[in-house]
């Protein structure tokens, strides 16, 4: 199962217990609803932004869409920095994931400073690899402001 599909299941099986009456809802759920809600949001759009890349060498053509997936992707590494109250080792943690995922966007943006493919289909493939390193530390760098896992637990007792 892909992490997408996983926060789907989440989703879905908040969004039945709540319908169902089964669950009282409280500020948790709705946190946790949100969150559910960003995440999936986010995978969806990179992965969009992945299955639309040209298919050609024309850097003229390339520049727009990498232009917009990397705009996306630096919004998505400086919004909704909150979440729990942080002690000093939340601090630290928070501190190293956001250093972590600037730093696969420094990464990135380097060998695309550069990038000429010579195949059509080199830029796809150099966005599926980015998106999925990205994503990673993306999550790392969420699950230090909200850990959804941890949320679910503590709703489930």
């Amino acid at each position: 199962m892909t992490m997408l599909e996983k926060l789907k299941v989440q989703r879905d099986t908040l969004l039945a217990q709540i319908e169902s009456g089964e669950t009282a809802v409280t500020a948790k759920h709705l946190w946790l609803y949100q969150e559910l809600l960003y995440r999936i949001e986010v995978f969806e759009v990179l992965q969009m932004l992945h299955r639309t890349a040209p298919c050609t060498t024309d850097t003229k053509i390339l520049c727009p869409h990498y232009k917009t997936l990397d705009a996306y992707i630096h919004h998505i590494s400086v919004e909704r920095q909150y979440g729990k109250p942080a002690d000093e080792n939340d601090k630290k943690n928070r501190q190293t994931a956001i250093e972590s995922l600037q730093k696969v966007i420094q990464d990135y943006q380097r060998k695309f400073s550069s990038f000429r493919p010579t195949t059509a289909e080199l830029y796809g493939k150099n966005t599926g690899e980015l998106v999925k390193c990205v994503l990673v530390a993306w999550l790392q760098h969420r699950n230090c402001y909200v850990d959804i896992n941890k949320i679910l637990e503590e709703i489930s007792k």
